[in-house]
């Protein structure tokens, strides 16, 4: 998928009790935005099942029990129990564990005592300080991984808060005294790795990799314009109709071989996403007009008789082909919805119905 992601404690860790109320609502938000991407399985997420167990022995991992405590505190109108579900349902699988991964990996690595430094100073200080040493180790750990060129480390990034001096990536220094395989480095080799930050759901955006969301079927389109409705529309507010694919959309385009087809693949995303908020129209290179009933430049616009919904036609290429998006717009409230048929080439007019 192009990525694999860390969910950095300080995004997990209850706040300290000098955390006012809007504060505590700031971070129950970003925790369960981060988790329902998290939860979405279009890349692998990863937390640290060690870092888990002392926050809980700590009593600062979120639990029910901690969250309808800081609820009765604050005095929060917040239903607690799907964020509950969703942290037990990723924090507590083995499955997604970053240490447990890196060792089925084949990889191990201890440092040297007081060798560890990281920059910015800033991640290491937001951490509580009983889980410094498990964090060591396992950054140091990555790092190991990182240095051997393994591609999962090359791929790793840290979901995390904002820096105050915009810090991008975190770097790791240490003095190695262990390592497995035993020919990631010398003992006494000092070796220093960078992982990239997230910073918001919006910073996964140019890791997405089309074909392979494509391969994914319904599922992984949807969530391909989804996060292209939020990288391209949401600064000017728009507001998306609600969509879908229909029965014979993706079979369309993979019987003619456009699904490996990446240039094509992103621009019917693009006019998709343009679609659902309703700014197709705004996109000149699209043309956006009517479908007809026929070629004939007076006939009318093709309308389905089930549900009376209107077809369109948006222009994917000029060149080649000259591929077509077509789709449906069904009437109804808040803007009606829309209905995504088929791609077609320019001299085709088939809509499904």
């Amino acid at each position: 998928m192009g990525a694999n992601i860390f969910v950095d404690p300080a995004i997990v860790a209850t706040p300290g009790d000098e955390i006012d109320r809007d504060g505590i609502v700031a971070w129950l938000t970003n925790l369960d935005l981060w988790l329902k991407e998290a939860l979405s399985a279009h890349f692998l997420w990863l937390h640290a099942r060690s870092i888990t167990d002392l926050l809980t022995t700590y009593g600062r991992f979120p639990d029910f029990n901690n969250l309808r405590s800081l609820q009765r505190q604050y005095r929060l109108d917040v239903n607690l129990n799907p964020l509950a579900r969703h942290i037990n349902e990723f924090f507590r699988n083995p499955a997604l564990d970053l240490e447990n991964y890196l060792e089925r990996l084949g990889y191990e690595a201890e440092p040297q005592n007081d060798s560890v430094t990281i920059q910015p100073e800033d991640m290491v200080a937001r951490w509580p300080d009983f889980i410094h040493p498990n964090m060591y180790a396992l950054l140091v750990t990555s790092c190991v991984c990182k240095h051997t060129a393994h591609p999962f480390a090359h791929a790793l990034r840290i979901a995390t808060l904002k820096f105050p001096d915009q810090s991008r990536e975190i770097t790791i220094t240490a003095t190695i005294i262990y390592a497995i395989p035993e020919l990631a480095c010398n003992l006494g080799d000092v070796i220093t790795q960078a992982f990239p930050f997230l910073f918001s759901p919006d910073d996964l955006f140019p890791l997405i990799n089309v074909l392979i969301l494509w391969e994914e079927g319904e599922s992984g389109i949807i969530y391909a314009l989804e996060q292209q409705v939020k990288r391209d529309w949401s600064h000017l507010g728009a507001v998306s109709l609600s969509f879908g694919l229909g029965t014979r959309f993706i079979g369309s385009v993979n019987s003619v071989g456009l699904d490996t087809n990446e240039t094509v693949l992103r621009r019917v995303i693009v006019l998709a996403a343009a679609t659902i908020v309703d700014q197709v129209k705004h996109v000149e290179s699209a043309k956006l007009h009517p479908l007809r009933v026929n070629l004939a430049g007076d006939s009318p616009q093709r309308i389905r008789s089930s549900d009376q919904a209107k077809a369109w036609r948006v222009d994917v290429t000029k060149s080649g082909a000259g591929w077509r998006l077509h789709y449906w717009h069904i009437p109804g409230p808040d803007g009606g919805s829309i209905e995504f048929s088929n791609v077609c080439k320019e001299s085709d007019v088939t809509i499904y119905e």
